[in-house]
């Protein structure tokens, strides 16, 4: 969680009533260290009540004002698409490049650990 991202957010204004409430969700999943937060649809979905066909087309809706950049992700092993990373536009601190697609290693370190290590495609 990012508090500070999450006071972004709250000072954001002229967005829908479901567009404030999924990028409040995104802000508050923001991993500063990352730079950018990535639920699942699912995930958003399920934290703010709203179903996944809504989700998304708030999600386009930001990203349509300039307020998030979506970037997509694919497991490196599996070849299949992994959650969306969500860029929040005057808050991230870098942004990808349109169009940039991450592959994502996702597994448990030797340690016990989650870990991901990310690549460019």
């Amino acid at each position: 969680m990012s508090l500070d991202a999450v006071k972004w957010a709250s000072k954001v204004y002229d967005v829908s009533a479901r567009e404030k409430a999924i990028l409040m969700c995104l802000a508050d999943r923001h991993n500063p260290l990352k730079g950018y937060a990535w639920p699942s649809h699912a995930s958003i979905s399920r934290d703010t009540s709203f179903s996944v066909s809504t989700v998304k087309r708030a999600i386009k809706g930001l990203e349509v004002k300039g307020l998030v950049i979506s970037a997509r992700q694919i497991e490196k092993f599996e070849k299949k698409p992994a959650s969306n990373r969500y860029y929040l536009v005057g808050h991230s601190p870098s942004l990808p490049q349109e169009g940039r697609v991450f592959v994502v290693d996702q597994y448990f370190n030797e340690n016990g650990q989650w870990t991901i290590e990310d690549y460019l495609t």
